[in-house]
């Protein structure tokens, strides 16, 4: 996850650097926002999946689940953060300049 995560400050400057000056604060808000959007499905999304893998057993009032309900959950989060990367390996190279007026 550390790997994967190193791709957003790449994000960040390419968002700014293929818009115009007077929307970057809006781009960059756009690509900050779509991170933590994406955490917050992603809690969702992995409470979903453990409640699939949940086998009825309980300690104290709280859910136990089993190992495999877990690893499925890390796939969606792995597969998430591969798909992030995706996305910025597609991203335009900018030569670290503004590149909006030449799109």
């Amino acid at each position: 996850m550390g790997f994967f995560s190193s791709v957003m400050p790449i994000t960040h400057a390419s968002a700014k650097e293929v818009v115009p000056p007077f929307i970057s604060g809006m781009a960059l808000g756009l690509v900050n926002m779509s991170i933590f959007l994406s955490a917050a499905v992603l809690q969702i999304v992995f409470g979903q999946v453990l409640d699939l893998g949940w086998q009825g057993a309980m300690l104290e009032g709280a859910r136990i689940y089993p190992l495999a309900a877990f690893q499925s959950g890390f796939v969606l989060v792995c597969l998430g953060a591969l798909a992030y990367v995706i996305g910025a390996l597609l991203l335009k190279e900018t030569g670290a300049r503004d590149i909006w007026d030449k799109i």
